[in-house]
């Protein structure tokens, strides 16, 4: 797995031999580690505000099974199960997002590093 071009900040395993990371280069990577010199997929997370995706959960969002990613500086991202965007918000970024949830649903909480808050919204 050397496809990474900035810091790895995240892993975690998804199906028995599928692992997912996120790093500082903006891009979800899916790898089989059965043959883990390429990814599977990668998903650029291009955010106009440079978001490295620190932290990936899975979650449920209108009855579908999703994932959601805390983007750092890019805010926000639900992805669907193929890990493409459904929709993102990189404004919630601006104050460094290190933290993301879907409380249930379609309520979303984020926390922010910069500015002390934890915020909620409807997805």
């Amino acid at each position: 797995m050397s496809d990474f071009t900035a810091g790895v900040t995240f892993s975690s395993w998804k199906k028995e031999h599928v692992i997912v990371t996120g790093s500082y280069d903006q891009h979800i990577r899916l790898f089989d580690m059965r043959k883990s010199k390429e990814p599977l997929k990668v998903n650029e997370v291009s955010l106009p505000t440079s978001g490295g995706v620190w932290h990936i959960e899975d979650c449920h969002h209108s009855g579908k099974q999703c994932h959601i990613a805390a983007c750092m500086y890019g805010g926000w991202t639900l992805l669907d199960e193929g890990f493409d965007t459904i929709q993102a918000d990189e404004k919630a970024g601006q104050e460094l997002l290190y933290g993301v949830t879907m409380a249930s649903e379609n309520l979303l909480v984020y926390t922010t590093f910069n500015d002390y808050k934890v915020t909620a919204v409807t997805v």
